[in-house]
């Protein structure tokens, strides 16, 4: 039997979504997982989509729609899914996560993306883990120097 799935009972377009009348809690709960996953992977797929044009048709991947973003969203998408390979992406990290290790040698990249999985370490953690400023002092979490917190009473 070909089921609808809530997803293709929905209307969008660029400015919105409409549900269906009727939706249940699991299908309504579903159709937000679904969107999560796909929000997060947006960055690779614009990445991995770029990389593919240009391996593809060269020069004349620049002629191609920049998809209403900025050449350096573009770009920066690109150079991250090139530098992080598919086997090495953490699909329970944002794409931001990656992009603050993009430019490290891979096996250090690594590591410190499976620090971020285990300790559960934001997007602002891990790049203050990756630069950390000329102050700093050693992290309880992960033994890593980090910036100076100033506290307010």
């Amino acid at each position: 039997m070909n089921e609808l799935t809530p997803a293709s009972r929905c209307e969008w377009n660029a400015t919105g979504l409409t549900l269906p009348e009727g939706l249940t809690f699991e299908e309504w709960s579903g159709l937000g997982d679904a969107l999560a996953h796909q929000a997060n992977g947006l960055m690779w797929w614009i990445g991995d989509w770029w990389l593919y044009g240009e391996h593809r048709y060269g020069e004349q991947a620049s002629q191609a729609p920049a998809l209403g973003l900025k050449p350096d969203t573009l770009s920066n998408a690109a150079a991250v899914a090139s530098r992080v390979q598919m086997t090495r992406r953490r699909g329970n990290l944002t794409f931001s996560h990656h992009q603050a290790i993009a430019y490290l040698e891979p096996e250090v990249a690594d590591a410190l993306l499976t620090q971020a999985e285990e300790g559960k370490w934001t997007v602002q953690h891990l790049r203050e883990v990756v630069n950390p400023p000329a102050e700093a002092e050693t992290c309880p979490m992960c033994g890593r120097k980090m910036p100076r917190r100033k506290v307010t009473p």
